[in-house]
């Protein structure tokens, strides 16, 4: 993580000074219940395997006199934003990824059933709905927003 935080800030423009002050920890989330508690039929480290990410925190230290401006409440809320990046990146990962009975070919093989096509179209459209939902909070609020900033 390390590495790629630093060759992630380095692409952005980051100098390698200020590429420092930004780490990434691990809070214990071993101790705490799921939301909704255990899934029917599921152990408590599959509902807390499927929520591993939100163990991830990125932590910013801001020199002085940027603390000023970057307060704890602020740094919360961007800790919140970058949380849910990182969900709507692995929703879209697990999507991608998953697979049944079907195979590469999508649901449209000779062999499939009903069941199979209809699994295929849903993971497509959530797939779909995931990808706009990531551009947008990516394209239109983070970046229009940065390119004000610099403005």
């Amino acid at each position: 993580l390390t590495r790629l935080r630093r060759e992630s800030l380095a692409e952005g423009g980051v100098p390698a000074g200020q590429a420092g002050r930004f780490s990434f920890e691990l809070a214990d989330v071993s101790a705490q219940e799921p939301r909704n508690g255990p899934r029917k039929g599921s152990s408590f480290s599959d509902a807390v395997d499927a929520r591993a990410f939100e163990s991830l925190v990125l932590r910013y230290a801001p020199p002085w006199p940027l603390q000023l401006v970057f307060t704890p409440a602020l740094l919360s809320q961007q800790q919140r934003v970058f949380a849910l990046l990182l969900r709507l990146r692995r929703a879209k990962w697990s999507l991608e990824t998953v697979s049944v009975g079907a195979g590469a070919a999508g649901g449209r093989c000779a062999g499939s059933t009903p069941l199979t096509r209809l699994w295929w179209t849903l993971r497509s459209e959530l797939l779909h709905a995931v990808h706009h939902i990531l551009a947008y909070v990516t394209l239109a609020v983070i970046a229009a927003e940065w390119r004000s900033l610099l403005d």
